[in-house]
């Protein structure tokens, strides 16, 4: 059985299959509790490489919940940085300190079979 988000991909529903299908496509983690609120920026460990792009989707998984949050990049991610700018999200709760953050399996499609 699988839940489905907005842009259809899928969430596996036992635990250990949602880990080891994401830790293929997992980017970093969050380095600081994120409050509930709105947000546009979130605080993250250096990953090093800047492979992210403006526009591109990542997914931010609540380690306690296992909630997944669609995020979309509003700038580029350089080497060094501390946090992702995306549009604003609302959570209602606090995200946990090492939450993970994935690359949106969608955005990597993309950029090997490039839309027309």
């Amino acid at each position: 059985m699988a839940d489905w988000i907005a842009d259809g991909e899928s969430v596996l529903s036992f635990r250990n299959k949602l880990i080891n299908f994401n830790n293929q496509f997992r980017i970093t983690e969050t380095d600081v509790i994120i409050t509930a609120g709105a947000v546009t920026s979130i605080p993250v460990t250096d990953f090093g490489d800047g492979v992210l792009k403006s526009g591109d989707v990542v997914y931010l998984e609540d380690n306690t919940t296992y909630q997944l949050h669609a995020l979309t990049l509003i700038s580029d991610y350089t080497s060094g940085d501390d946090a992702m700018a995306v549009s604003s999200v609302t959570f209602a709760t606090d995200i946990p300190v090492n939450s993970a953050i994935y690359f949106s399996i969608k955005s990597l499609l993309q950029l090997i079979r490039p839309l027309p």
